[in-house]
């Protein structure tokens, strides 16, 4: 079975969650299948859920939202050549797919193309017409602002969101980031801490919450909020990645391999196995 990158898994998901923003363009039985393929992805079954989408590209032949759809399923496993294919076969059939434009965007950051990936992400950000293919396309556009050294203006960005009807825990945490890049700490950490109240003591926010603090450096505030969210719900591959991401920075080696070989023996995902590597 072909891994997913830990790389991929350690940016909250943004990938993954983008296989489910075709939503609203099909009947119930498609939408059923999509969430059985985002299902399939983020347990790491590359070869099933490649087979479902491939099912249903066969079922709606030349969909660019099903080619766009299926392009983010290559992208969360690393399969760069078959994601840009199905990314510009997207395209060709409609140009306004933000989907696609978005896909291209993550490609494109994956290949150091910053120029490039900004103007994609900006293309779907101006072709997004629904609330449901938002939040990831608002979460890349600040992610090519920090690139860019831009704090002030992914800090608007990320406002403005959370004043909007796609606010999230992931956003927050996003903005969170933001914060604590431009030294503004302790509004950072007070905006984590707020996700619970708004959000939910949820799974999702409480891994939402890790991620974030994993890349603020906030490695003990991490394990708490993951472990948090793993008393919730067990056998989710980001927290146990997550969990040993921050055992490995912060130099405990042996906890951190301990957390890959218990996700690896409850058969998580083989995902663990290329961040085992890298500690051993």
């Amino acid at each position: 079975m072909k891994q997913l990158k830990f790389k991929i898994l350690l940016l909250g998901g943004l990938t993954i969650g983008s296989v489910s923003m075709q939503a609203q363009r099909f009947d119930d039985n498609t939408n059923k299948k999509l969430s059985k393929v985002k299902s399939l992805v983020e347990a790491g079954n590359y070869e099933k859920s490649k087979k479902l989408i491939e099912e249903l590209k066969e079922e709606q032949p030349n969909s660019p939202h099903l080619l766009a759809a299926s392009g983010h399923v290559d992208l969360a496993f690393s399969e760069w050549e078959s994601a840009e294919k199905e990314f510009k076969g997207a395209l060709d059939l409609d140009k306004q797919s933000a989907s696609a434009w978005l896909g291209m965007a993550e490609l494109q950051e994956v290949n150091k193309d910053y120029n490039m990936a900004t103007a994609s992400v900006e293309r779907a950000f101006f072709h997004n017409e629904e609330f449901s293919f938002y939040e990831p396309i608002v979460r890349m556009k600040s992610k090519m602002h920090l690139r860019n050294g831009e704090f002030g203006k992914a800090d608007e960005l990320l406002s403005a969101a959370m004043e909007s009807d796609i606010k999230s825990s992931a956003i927050l945490c996003e903005l969170s980031v933001v914060k604590h890049l431009q030294g503004k700490k302790e509004e950072a950490l007070e905006l984590i801490r707020k996700c619970p109240a708004l959000f939910g003591e949820t799974t999702t926010t409480y891994t939402a919450m890790g991620v974030a603090c994993n890349r603020m450096g906030l490695y003990s505030d991490a394990i708490d909020f993951l472990r948090e969210a793993n008393e919730i719900e067990v056998g989710i591959t980001e927290i146990y990645t997550n969990v040993a991401h921050s055992y490995y920075m912060t130099g405990e080696l042996k906890k951190a391999e301990s957390m890959l070989e218990t996700a690896i023996e409850e058969d998580v995902s083989d995902c663990s196995a290329a961040v085992h590597l890298q500690i051993r």
